[in-house]
């Protein structure tokens, strides 16, 4: 029986060992010893290559992501968000106010506006004159508390600052061109470029990134006078609705039923 087929049948190995001849001379001592050494040696090797080969394969084991894993990257990336959605948070506020300051030329305006749906307040002050006006839709209000009086007109007679929800409604997404991102008036805001289709006029808005709201214009007339509008102190939320209606012993003087002057 060769070497290897001990190694197949180590059960034998007594047979070989201590079977044959019972007297037992000094050579057969030593080739049973040389024996017994080399089949000892063989067991050894056999059981570290056993440990390597299994150290082989726990340690080189390489992890294979699989498709889960592969959407769960996939979902954590975030998408960036387009004009459009953008905009779309600014339509659905519920309600806000701010402070404004209107500058063209040498024109100078300024005041804090209150705005709930289709209700808005505006506090300004007019050659010293401090004048709120109201409108709730319908009608529109010039409340001067000084006097405690006021002059009520229908809402397609006011001329009001435009607000700032005034710029994002029926906004042509198309005409956008986007400029980067930028801090104004203490906020992160999309910085983006709109032409007018009509007059081919360019106007610059920085709108705020969280509520959809420009808090600054730039924009330019067709013979290059520049206006800016800036919104700060912005708070969103519901408005206490005292704030759209006035008080209740103010005299008002009815304009809306005035005739209409020659060629109006």
């Amino acid at each position: 029986m060769s070497l290897l087929d001990r190694c197949k049948y180590p059960g034998i190995k007594f047979k070989l060992i201590y079977g044959g001849r019972k007297n037992k001379d000094s050579r057969n001592g030593k080739e049973v010893f040389k024996i017994r050494k080399t089949f000892g040696l063989i067991l050894i090797m056999a059981f570290i290559l056993v440990c390597f080969g299994l150290a082989g394969c726990s340690g080189n084991k390489k992890e294979t992501a699989t498709p889960a894993q592969d959407t769960e990257k996939g979902a954590g990336q975030k998408k960036a968000e387009s004009s459009a959605d953008l905009f779309a948070k600014g339509q659905k506020l519920e309600g806000m106010s701010y402070d404004y300051l209107l500058t063209s030329g040498n024109l100078k305006m300024s005041g804090r506006v209150f705005i709930m749906q289709n209700k808005l307040r505006s506090e300004v002050k007019q050659n010293g004159v401090e004048v709120i006006n109201i409108m709730d839709g319908k009608t529109f209000y010039s409340y001067y508390p000084a006097q405690n009086t006021a002059m009520k007109f229908s809402s397609g007679n006011s001329e009001e600052v435009e607000t700032p929800l005034d710029y994002i409604k029926n906004m042509n997404t198309a005409s956008i061109r986007e400029l980067g991102t930028e801090v104004c008036n203490g906020v992160t805001c999309r910085v983006i470029s709109i032409t007018t289709p009509q007059t081919k006029v360019e106007s610059k808005m920085w709108v705020h990134g969280q509520y959809g709201i420009p808090v600054r214009v730039e924009s330019s007339d067709g013979s290059g006078n520049k206006t800016v509008i800036d919104y700060t102190n912005i708070k969103v939320g519901k408005q206490p609705s005292e704030l759209f209606t006035l008080p209740q012993d103010v005299k008002v003087t009815d304009m809306s039923n005035l005739p209409k002057m020659p060629g109006n």
